[in-house]
């Protein structure tokens, strides 16, 4: 009862943490008068410099993405710079934006320093460090009949950071042909239910609107993961997370849940009494060096909720640790039993498969939309897996 009432406690800490929209303090140094719609504008931005080559932006702002998101609308360039760059006293770590010179990127570069509180660089020529340009990416977000709680989350998250998105259920999954159709297809935490839980009961095609019928059906290891991984070994990027990244095996990555022990020849979560974690913030450290760690840094806070943790076969350079555990004691906020069991797993994990990737974020990165400091993990996934792709 202790510690609940100290998991209470510090409610008011979490979320200052994990959603850092605006600081308590500049909430209460505002006035509030005249406040319209559901929320409050962030400070106003700057443009600062006067070169005439391009724009250079911070990736340590979730806005940024939604700048990115709009100059890929409109069909002008946009890459990330691979390498720090010091611009006018400031050192921007890798993933800064760089924006080319046009009279159309500089009045949406201008609305978004105003609008969306971001700081714009203009600078006198283009950065030196190498660049990956990105591109429109079509996005599939896995859904299944009756709504995936997380999924519907990750639309939310998606409209407001103006990613482009359509719902894919199984039976489309089940028929193949995705490359042709998508560059993404992300599957949340829910999607594929709870190892040893029943699945949700489904009606007969007969007894709904046929306007719903093409929702029924179930993601399987017979018929959907042969169609993910051949739509990934063409070049697709499949994105898992929390405790969807269980498909990373299934398609046959080298690596194995740390948090599972074999049962009836296959891997089952390890039980309650040695491994129990739920809902709690942990620890983590990323490499920002990596384009789906940009804009983190060295060390932050994930929402963790027994989802698994990721050993990587030795020697395979096909696998890379973007995010782990160091310590055994990772817990900041919340309640752990057997966390000692995550020091040295994979929490994020970028895999190559055939000439695509599979990119697993292990944590609940985008928790009911609350845990913005994880979001560039998702936001990095969805845009670097294609930009890469079509570099090679």
């Amino acid at each position: 009862m202790q510690r609940l009432v100290q998991v209470a406690d510090e409610m008011d800490h979490i979320f200052e943490r994990l959603t850092p929209l605006v600081s308590r303090k500049a909430v209460q140094s505002r006035d509030l008068c005249g406040v319209e719609g559901d929320r409050i504008a962030p400070p106003a931005g700057q443009v600062i410099g006067d070169g005439a080559a391009g724009y250079v932006v911070s990736h340590a702002t979730n806005n940024s993405f939604r700048l990115t998101n709009r100059l890929l609308k409109a069909k002008l360039p946009v890459s990330w710079i691979t390498a720090p760059v010091t611009l006018d006293g400031e050192t921007l770590a890798p993933g800064a934006l760089w924006i080319p010179a046009s009279a159309r990127a500089a009045r949406m570069v201008g609305s978004a320093a105003s609008e969306l509180g971001i700081t714009v660089h203009r600078v006198a020529a283009k950065p030196t460090a190498p660049t990956v340009r990105l591109r429109p990416v079509r996005i599939g977000l896995v859904d299944i009949y009756g709504g995936s709680m997380a999924s519907g989350w990750t639309r939310w998250i998606f409209e407001q950071f103006e990613f482009p998105y359509k719902l894919v259920y199984p039976q489309e999954l089940d028929r193949g042909g995705l490359r042709g159709k998508y560059d993404v297809l992300l599957f949340q935490t829910d999607v594929f239910g709870r190892e040893g839980r029943r699945p949700r009961p489904q009606p007969e095609a007969k007894d709904i609107p046929a306007a719903y019928r093409t929702m029924l059906g179930r993601l399987g290891d017979e018929k959907t993961l042969p169609q993910v991984a051949r739509f990934a070994d063409q070049g697709g990027t499949v994105i898992a997370v929390g405790n969807a990244t269980t498909i990373g095996p299934k398609l046959g990555l080298a690596v194995t849940n740390a948090l599972s022990t074999p049962k009836n020849g296959k891997q089952v979560p390890l039980p309650s009494s040695k491994f129990y974690v739920p809902g709690s913030i942990l620890s983590a450290s990323f490499d920002p060096n990596h384009p789906l760690a940009y804009g983190m840094p060295a060390t932050g806070d994930v929402f963790y909720y027994n989802n698994p943790s990721y050993r990587l076969a030795v020697g395979d350079a096909s696998l890379r640790s973007v995010g782990w555990f160091t310590s055994d004691d990772p817990l900041r906020s919340g309640w752990a039993w057997g966390q000692k069991l995550l020091k040295g797993t994979s929490a994020i994990v970028d895999a190559k498969h055939g000439r695509g990737h599979v990119y697993l974020l292990a944590p609940e990165v985008t928790q009911r939309a609350q845990s913005y400091s994880t979001f560039k993990l998702l936001f990095n996934s969805v845009l670097y897996g294609p930009a890469s792709t079509s570099a090679r």
